[in-house]
Order: structure tokens, then C-alpha cells, then sequence
């Protein structure tokens, strides 16, 4: 039995992933969770990007244990996201630091980093989107086949 180099590996780990459904998740976290989750925490994530990473419980209010869980939860899938954005390739991260932490809409993006409009939905973002799932590393976000 020969072993496989650690391209092989990566090639037959990435055939089984489906990029679409994954794309469909990372979306789905970035754009519709992390903004409630920042609710939950009470912080926003630009503030989340300067923290120390070290969870803390809230400074006011409830005292229950699941809402300080539910706090602490929410403060860490943040920080792994912000953590996930920064681990990606220059330009995957500037994608997707200007979509989901600055809220820019895709046309500026495209526009500002200078790609087409059919570069941008067919290639950029598709891959900033991939990388930020083989980066997360809180949960497997991504789809498998």
C-alpha cells in the first residue's frame, strides 16, 4: 500500500466537498449569523477584531448561567470567523472583510479591488468563500458530497 504525498491527499479530501452547498454556508454564517450572534454577544465585530480572543462574561445584567454560555458561545464563534477571515489569502480576506465586517455591497467590492463583475461571482468570491470554510475552525462548515 503506498502512501499518498500531501497534494493527493488535499485533491481526493477537496473531490468529496460540495463548493456550492459549503459557498451556501459560509454566506449563511457571515451574513445572517454573526450579526445576531453579535446581538447575543453584545459587541460588534469590529470591536471583536481588536479583542484579546479570551472569553469574558458580560459586564451588565443577567446573572443565569445560560445566558452568560449563550454570551460566551456567541463571543467565540465571532472570534473564529474574524480569525478565519484573517487566515485566508490577501484577497480573500479583503473580500471578505469588506462584505461582512464593513457591510459593502458586492458591487462596490468588485469595483474598489478592481476586478470585473463576472471575475468577481465566478472566481473571487467563490474561492474567498472557500478558503474562509477550510479556515474556520470552530465548526466543519463545510457540505460534503
Amino acid at each position: 500500500m503506498s502512501e499518498l504525498g500531501l497534494f493527493e491527499q488535499q485533491t481526493i479530501f477537496s473531490s468529496h466537498i460540495d463548493k456550492e452547498k459549503t459557498q451556501r454556508n459560509v454566506k449563511r454564517l457571515l451574513k445572517d449569523e454573526l450579526p445576531r450572534l453579535e446581538r447575543i454577544a453584545g459587541e460588534s465585530l469590529i470591536k471583536a477584531a481588536s479583542m484579546d480572543g479570551m472569553p469574558k462574561a458580560p459586564s451588565r445584567g443577567n446573572s443565569q448561567e445560560d445566558r452568560i454560555v449563550q454570551r460566551l458561545t456567541a463571543h467565540e464563534i465571532i472570534v473564529a470567523s474574524i480569525k478565519a477571515i484573517h487566515a485566508c489569502s490577501a484577497t480573500s480576506e479583503q473580500v471578505l472583510d469588506m462584505l461582512y465586517l464593513q457591510k459593502m455591497s458586492d458591487t462596490m467590492v468588485y469595483m474598489t479591488i478592481g476586478y470585473q463583475k463576472s471575475q468577481f461571482y465566478n472566481h473571487v468570491k467563490p474561492k474567498a468563500l472557500m478558503e474562509f470554510s477550510e479556515a474556520f475552525m470552530y465548526d466543519d462548515i463545510k457540505a460534503y458530497k
